[in-house]
């Protein structure tokens, strides 16, 4: 469950530089994570980012993390730190102007969603946190005018082998804009309307940000080929994982994605619904940038709080980057804390396949 958050201030225990390549590695925590901070720092800290020293951005309350910030220190020495101390029932994380309550609360009490969904996502909470981190979130100019990119890991998450390059180096050298590491088939219940809005937001021949499906990823939000009688997309419901995705911070700061947000954002189907943060920046990446510009990043992350994992199943890359991970899991039963759960290998994932034949001719 996500908690509510406000911006208040920021600490730095370490003396303040920008790295070389105005990059960050970023971890958000609510207090029911933090069992699992120290072990996720120290995984990215070890198998990547020891050679690179790029900045960490933890964003938290201040007060869960106080009790570990000596040992977060001695776990990433040569990176400085930046702690976001984020508060309860602040300005960015409220319901917006408008919003019926009570239908809100009617219609989380009637969600479809079953467990572990429905305690991760069902609660205004996480509501309120899923219209701060896909959109006000990038209004926060005391922490981007400092980068340029950013690598967001997933609490409880880790590195299942040594990553030997610099994955921001990479994404520029590319003019990569958008970088994916693990993708999900979401629950349909959680945005039975939202393709449709999406449809009608891109048909708009007012719409003054002109998206380009021919020239983008459109193809990857639909059913190949599919419509209704009523000349309907039929949504995919596969969605990049916004908890570990690498990012340029200029694309979610552009006019274009800032119109798609706004726009989805005064449909309010955060809360009637339950649209996900993946969900809206997967529309908008699909929208607006070019095909060349987004980047299945093949980095080897076990995240079982979410169920999916990416271990390279070649014997020669296995070796090469020390990995520890079990290529072998998919669909295998396991518990994550309360939550029974079943593998997802990336390799063998449904989503992915059809991402791969998108653009297998690239």
């Amino acid at each position: 469950m996500r908690l509510l958050w406000h911006l208040t201030t920021i600490f730095v225990w370490l003396p303040w530089t920008v790295s070389a390549a105005g990059a960050m590695v970023m971890l958000v925590t609510a207090r029911s994570e933090v069992p699992y901070v120290l072990s996720t720092i120290h995984s990215y800290q070890e198998r990547f980012n020891e050679k690179y020293n790029n900045d960490w951005v933890i964003i938290s309350y201040r007060s869960v993390i106080r009790n570990h910030r000596e040992t977060i220190r001695e776990i990433v020495r040569g990176s400085t730190v930046m702690f976001v101390d984020l508060k309860y029932l602040g300005d960015f994380l409220k319901y917006p102007e408008g919003t019926d309550t009570t239908k809100v609360r009617k219609l989380r009490n009637s969600t479809p969603l079953k467990s572990p969904w429905r305690r991760l996502y069902n609660s205004v909470y996480s509501r309120h946190f899923t219209r701060f981190s896909a959109g006000h979130f990038f209004n926060l100019d005391n922490i981007w005018s400092s980068y340029e990119y950013y690598w967001r890991v997933p609490v409880g998450s880790k590195l299942g082998c040594d990553v030997n390059y610099d994955v921001f180096q990479y994404m520029e050298d590319n003019n990569i804009k958008y970088g994916f590491s693990l993708i999900q088939k979401d629950n349909m219940a959680m945005h039975p309307s939202f393709l449709h809005e999406v449809q009608k937001y891109v048909e708009n021949p007012d719409n003054e940000m002109q998206p380009s499906p021919s020239k983008n990823n459109f193809n990857f939000l639909i059913e190949s080929g599919e419509v209704t009688e009523n000349n309907e997309w039929i949504y995919k419901s596969c969605n990049f994982d916004a908890e570990s995705e690498i990012v340029s911070v200029d694309f979610f700061q552009s006019p274009q994605y800032k119109h798609f947000f706004n726009h989805i954002d005064s449909l309010k189907g955060m809360y009637y619904e339950t649209w996900r943060e993946a969900a809206i920046k997967t529309a908008a990446v699909s929208l607006f940038l070019p095909s060349e510009q987004v980047r299945f990043m093949d980095l080897p992350i076990i995240s079982p709080m979410y169920g999916v994992f990416n271990c390279p199943s070649s014997p020669d890359t296995y070796i090469a980057n020390r990995c520890t991970c079990d290529a072998n899991i998919h669909q295998k039963a396991y518990k994550f804390g309360p939550s029974q759960m079943k593998a997802v290998q990336m390799s063998q994932s449904e989503c992915l396949s059809h991402w791969t034949s998108l653009h297998s001719n690239n």
